[in-house]
């Protein structure tokens, strides 16, 4: 028998009707603002299968999130990051 992995749906307006979406495979989740006002949150698999982080722009480590997920790249060089952090 397979184990079966966690998984997330996302529904429409009307929780009767099929999901919009239903899958196993999602490490990310995207949310952006309205107007193309851009990325502004995040919804990540962490440690776990059936763990999940939300990052927002209002976060502290918004930027080192960005970075570690390849959003953004390192302003600093690798050595400086250590030292003091992005």
């Amino acid at each position: 028998m397979t184990e079966r992995r966690a998984r997330i749906v996302v529904r429409g307006p009307n929780v009767l009707q099929r999901p919009l979406l239903e899958t196993e495979d999602a490490k990310i989740i995207e949310f952006y603002g309205p107007d193309d006002t851009g990325l502004m949150a995040l919804m990540v698999r962490t440690l776990s299968d059936s763990t999940w982080a939300l990052i927002t722009q209002a976060d502290e480590d918004w930027t080192a999130a960005l970075v570690r997920y390849g959003y953004m790249t390192p302003t600093k060089p690798a050595e400086q990051i250590l030292e003091s952090g992005l």
